[in-house]
């Protein structure tokens, strides 16, 4: 094998010229979902939650419950009524509120039906079970990694920061 020998007193070759990127073309593609968000303090807010137009793991938009649960701290938020958007913090948000979108018959998993009590206010109804199968108790869904819990009420969607949930009780169907 022979290696190639870079002579020392060769010229460097000058850089080309520099192509400026226009800024739209590194955006990436965004929808916004309506919701309620409910603060630490107990304000709440409702406006337009930012997800990505593809998402990661599967065909389509971000789901709501993906943007609450990716790995960043914070996340734009655009007021009802305000010219301007607002990065939000994860950590102060109690519940996000949102219309369930219709069900997806290949998400349909195991599910419980549960009382969930988060800063203070008591949330109903069933949550899915996204543990693989061999941990199938609602013990095993708080324990995971997930920042926010997925609670659904008939047409309504909660994200429930688990941070602030102070008691969970699986009520029978």
């Amino acid at each position: 094998m022979s290696i190639a020998r870079v002579r020392r007193d060769s010229p460097v070759p000058a850089p080309g010229p520099i192509r400026m990127t226009d800024p739209t073309e590194l955006r990436v593609p965004v929808g916004t979902v309506a919701v309620a968000v409910l603060d630490t303090e107990g304000q709440e807010v409702s406006g337009q939650l930012f997800v990505s137009e593809c998402a990661a793991g599967h065909s389509g938009p971000m789901r709501p419950e993906e943007r609450m649960n990716d790995a960043s701290d914070f996340f734009p938020f655009h007021v009802d009524g305000d010219s301007t958007s607002v990065l939000l913090n994860k950590h102060r948000v109690s519940v996000v509120t949102l219309t369930c979108p219709e069900p997806d018959p290949e998400r349909a998993l195991p599910h419980r039906r549960v009382v969930v009590v988060c800063d203070g206010r008591e949330y109903s109804g069933v949550i899915s079970l996204t543990t693989p199968a061999t941990q199938l108790r609602v013990l095993d869904q708080l324990n995971g990694s997930e920042r926010f819990l997925v609670l659904k009420s008939g047409r309504r969607q909660y994200l429930l920061n688990k941070r602030r949930v102070s008691r969970v009780v699986e009520v029978e169907p």
